[in-house]
């Protein structure tokens, strides 16, 4: 059969790693697999040296819309971004319907971010709809879906009526991701399926030495963090645990990496000049790296310090497959991921004393990080392998 997926991203990072894991290891090798994807996305480029599978990738382009303008002028730039996202959104129901009429495909699903997360991502689930009439396309969302505010709440409203009249069903990747479609009320009736995601176990390619890279001392130890440069990843956190970290282990190291705007990396260089002004030097704010294997392998934990919006938290599989621990935070879906004492250990967003003295344990402990590592590497083989999220996910479209 032929089965397309659909996706518009704009930032680098976990879904790309879904994204390829998944077709990758999509169970029937006589599929053809089709993605569709904004070409604007920084993250394509990954992608398609990701895929070793032969897969078909149609680029498309996608409008923006934004609201800009201060104090009395900026009412008509809002009143502007409403009849733009309006115009747009049907507009991409129409360029969908006119792509997938041509692919004809057997199978489709959408692949979005959150919820409602991209307008064209809800659009493409609705002109599949109008295309294959009640057999209507997976909407699959990787994040939380959020209630509707004003002044959007009508056209919210309108277009949720319209996605539960098209969609078969949603597939997202955590029980808490689930629970969060509560907030679309006009959605709550839409089976939902969760499939957690998998990954195939990392390798490093010894391609890459951070501490030649960053000039790090050979005997200084490294936690790393890997996430976009987003408020709710908890960079602010991170640092202040860092600062606690550093009363007891002199010899370390913060290596951060992530997809970012200037502005959003800017703002964490600023957070570490005032925290930490004696020892900025020591935290190392990095892009995007497509060679997390070789990152891992010099590191000694990983962190996931995230404050809010953690459906799941795929750098903690990465990490496990890789036998490296994982501290992270209890928020959302991570817990369903990272179990405490089973290759990681979890705490409370606020609970800086806790997390930061977790990391000190691990670094100073040797045996206990060794045993922690070996746990998340059997619970990635158990839970989190690519060929088992693949096969579910046929098993659901098929």
């Amino acid at each position: 059969m032929k089965v397309v997926f659909y996706t518009i991203n704009y930032k680098k990072g976990g879904l790309d790693t879904f994204l390829v894991h998944l077709l990758n290891n999509w169970p029937n090798k006589r599929d053809e697999l089709i993605l569709i994807c904004n070409g604007t996305h920084p993250g394509l480029d990954t992608i398609k040296k990701g895929l070793y599978r032969e897969v078909s990738i149609l680029t498309i382009s996608t409008h923006f819309y934004d609201s800009r303008g201060n104090g009395f002028f900026s009412y008509f730039y809002k009143l502007h971004t409403y009849i733009s996202r309006i115009f747009y959104f049907f507009l991409s129901i129409w360029n969908t319907r006119v792509i997938l009429k041509k692919l004809n495909p057997s199978r489709f699903m959408v692949v979005n971010g959150g919820y409602p997360a991209a307008d064209a991502c809800r659009a493409a689930s609705i002109a599949w709809a109008t295309i294959n009439g009640r057999k209507g396309g997976w909407h699959n969302f990787h994040n939380y879906a959020i209630k509707s505010h004003f002044p959007y709440k009508i056209f919210e409203n309108l277009v949720d009526f319209m996605v539960k009249k098209s969609v078969q069903g949603w597939i997202t990747v955590s029980n808490g991701c689930a629970l969060s479609m509560c907030n679309r009320p006009l959605l709550r009736s839409i089976s939902i399926e969760v499939v957690p995601n998998g990954i195939e176990k990392l390798s490093s390619n010894f391609n890459l030495n951070i501490k030649d890279e960053l000039n790090i001392p050979e005997k200084d130890l490294i936690i790393l963090m890997l996430g976009v440069y987003e408020k709710r990843k908890g960079h602010e956190f991170l640092i202040r645990a860092f600062k606690i970290i550093y009363e007891s282990i002199d010899n370390i190291q913060l290596v951060i990496c992530g997809h970012g705007t200037e502005e959003e990396i800017t703002y964490v260089e600023h957070l570490k000049e005032i925290i930490i002004p004696n020892i900025s030097k020591r935290v190392h704010l990095l892009g995007f790296r497509n060679n997390t294997g070789d990152l891992l392998r010099e590191s000694n934990v990983l962190v996931v310090p995230s404050q809010r919006f953690e459906s799941f938290g795929l750098t903690s599989v990465e990490a496990m497959s890789m036998s490296i621990p994982v501290v992270a935070t209890t928020v959302g879906g991570i817990t369903e991921v990272v179990k405490n004492g089973d290759g990681g250990y979890t705490f409370e967003r606020n609970d800086l004393h806790g997390f930061s003295k977790c990391i000190i344990r691990l670094l100073k402990d040797r045996d206990m990080a060794s045993i922690q590592g070996a746990k998340g590497y059997r619970r990635f083989n158990k839970k989190f392998k690519a060929s088992k999220m693949a096969r579910q996910y046929f098993k659901i479209m098929e």
